[in-house]
């Protein structure tokens, strides 16, 4: 009997030891799994509530004006004779992206202050992606694809250096679209609805950026496709490193505290 008792003991002890604080709630190993169902589905919906706008404009475009040198002759023509909204555009496109360095800046400082580890993560990340993909990617792409901005007609140039044939990709819709989507995935508040409304604020906001590069002549809509796509691409990797980073930082605290 007591050989069956101790290890009894020993068993109960084990498993005790291999439940997580997440799952240390009632909760069993599947219901953990469903959450992490449910947080990824979570993810995927602010993706794409971001994206909304975007993809409305990029529609719309094409729909409405059809061809992309028809969507260039429409707003070369339009510009003109509103002087206002080309103004507006003008210093939207020029400060647009340097909005969200101050936000990143704000962050980076209080979490120093702080000493938020993941403040500091979240921006390191989000320097180091936006250098690799929206600075060098970005430009490597340019510069080999060489296609001509709308205004240098069809003929490409690759391995040009010249700005007037480094249209594709867009870099500002890249860079725009590397900074708001880690936002728009990480930021947390008490309603869904609430969270829902500002990705659609941040989308609406990364969508007018990318429209100002059309309207003011320096993309094709095409460019803005690509530019987007890698802008993504930097936004996913650094809120999936970040979790990581933050994931590994919890089971460094709970092994201490064992």
């Amino acid at each position: 009997m007591e050989r069956i008792d101790t290890t009894r003991n020993r068993i109960n002890k084990k498993l005790n030891d291999n439940v997580s604080p997440a799952t240390d709630t009632g909760g069993c190993t599947r219901c953990n799994h469903g959450a992490s169902a449910f947080l990824s589905l979570t993810y995927i919906q602010s993706f794409i509530i971001t994206s909304i706008p975007f993809w409305t404009l990029i529609f719309c475009l094409y729909f409405l004006l059809g061809s992309e040198e028809k969507i260039y002759l429409f707003f070369a023509d339009f510009r003109p004779d509103h002087p206002r909204l080309t103004t507006f555009f003008t210093l939207f496109t020029d400060w647009g992206n340097a909005f969200f360095y101050s936000v990143y800046s704000t962050l980076l400082i209080r979490g120093i202050v702080k000493k938020d580890k993941n403040l500091i993560w979240l921006c390191s990340y989000y320097i180091l992606f936006q250098l690799i993909i929206s600075f060098f990617v970005v430009r490597v792409l340019k510069i080999t694809i060489g296609r001509p901005r709308p205004d240098m007609g069809d003929q490409f140039h690759p391995l040009s250096l010249q700005n007037r044939f480094n249209s594709l990709p867009s870099g500002h819709t890249a860079e725009i679209f590397g900074a708001i989507l880690p936002l728009s995935l990480a930021i947390d508040t008490t309603g869904q609805r609430k969270k829902l409304f500002i990705n659609l604020i941040l989308g609406c906001y990364g969508m007018l950026l990318a429209f100002s590069r059309v309207y003011l002549g320096k993309h094709h809509p095409s460019d803005l496709l690509l530019g987007y796509l890698l802008g993504s691409l930097s936004g996913f990797l650094t809120f999936t490193f970040w979790q990581r980073k933050k994931r590994k930082h919890r089971k460094v605290i709970q092994y201490e505290h064992k």
